[in-house]
């Protein structure tokens, strides 16, 4: 393990002093801070390595918005020797308002947001995160949860939410921005606000996905945001649903960065982590697309 993580930290030394190649980076952060009971630490980066990271990319790249972004992919006028960013993040964390904006300054970015998480509630990974956890949770019950987590069954759905209530853990938090911070977010200039869906469910196991991502895409558009913009949660490719609405844009949580003459959709975006700092992050997303 030493040695695993001594070559990571050596490769992101590396990684930081070659120029990324050309082509539209999509790049994804989650929280930006010191940690949360709530949320996993692996989607939290300090404010320290964020602004380190901000600071690489204003260097290599010009940041765009995400109508821009729209623009490009739709009429192919992205540029042989472009390097483009787009800075975006997922699940709506207050991190992004406390700790991102003010480093951003007037860089344009886009935040997607879960409407239950704007009211206060716990979205399904972090829910399941804290039922989980309670020790005294029997064994057979603990596997059975874990059984039907499998299938993604309703059965699944309702046991869950029934725990989390039993064990008192559906009280509000404050992980997540608020729904005036939402609205004030999408009233500034150069920011996008966009749609996460209702619950963070995966979608592709859904009888119907569709109430899903409505539901997510009215609370944006009452926030003023650009429901149009759908962030798939859970991000991988897998987890699409079979058919979203035309007009509508699916980004992933996976992938690298977008080259001239590609295909648009679905959008690829980088995964920023602790772990994975942007620089090094750009360098194996741009090593997977040669």
């Amino acid at each position: 393990m030493t040695l695993r993580r001594s070559a990571r930290r050596a490769l992101a030394r590396i990684a930081r002093h070659i120029p990324p190649r050309p082509g539209l980076y999509m790049f994804l952060w989650h929280d930006i801070g010191y940690g949360h009971p709530v949320i996993d630490d692996r989607l939290v980066v300090s404010p320290e390595q964020f602004e380190q990271e901000i600071d690489w990319i204003w260097r290599h790249f010009a940041v765009i918005d995400l109508p821009r972004t729209g623009d490009i992919l739709d009429l192919g006028t992205l540029g042989p020797r472009d390097r483009l960013a787009v800075l975006t993040f997922d699940d709506g964390f207050r991190g992004v308002v406390d700790h991102a904006a003010p480093i951003l300054g007037d860089l344009p970015f886009s935040v997607f947001v879960c409407r239950a998480a704007a009211h206060g509630f716990l979205l399904w990974p972090q829910m399941r995160t804290e039922v989980l956890r309670f020790a005294w949770l029997a064994n057979s019950q603990r596997a059975w949860l874990l059984g039907l987590k499998a299938q993604w069954s309703a059965a699944y759905e309702r046991e869950l939410s029934r725990l989390h209530a039993l064990l008192h853990l559906s009280r509000p938090t404050d992980a997540y921005l608020t729904v005036q911070e939402c609205i004030t977010l999408a009233e500034r200039p150069g920011v996008t606000l966009g749609n996460h869906t209702a619950h963070h469910h995966i979608l592709s196991r859904l009888a119907d996905p569709g109430p899903e991502i409505e539901d997510g895409a009215r609370f944006i558009r009452e926030c003023g945001g650009d429901p149009s913009w759908l962030a798939i949660p859970h991000g991988e490719p897998q987890h699409m649903p079979k058919t979203l609405e035309v007009g509508v844009r699916p980004l992933l949580g996976v992938g690298g960065p977008h080259q001239r003459g590609e295909a648009t959709i679905p959008i690829r975006r980088i995964v920023v982590s602790p772990r994975r700092p942007v620089w090094l992050a750009t360098l194996l997303a741009g090593w997977g697309r040669r």
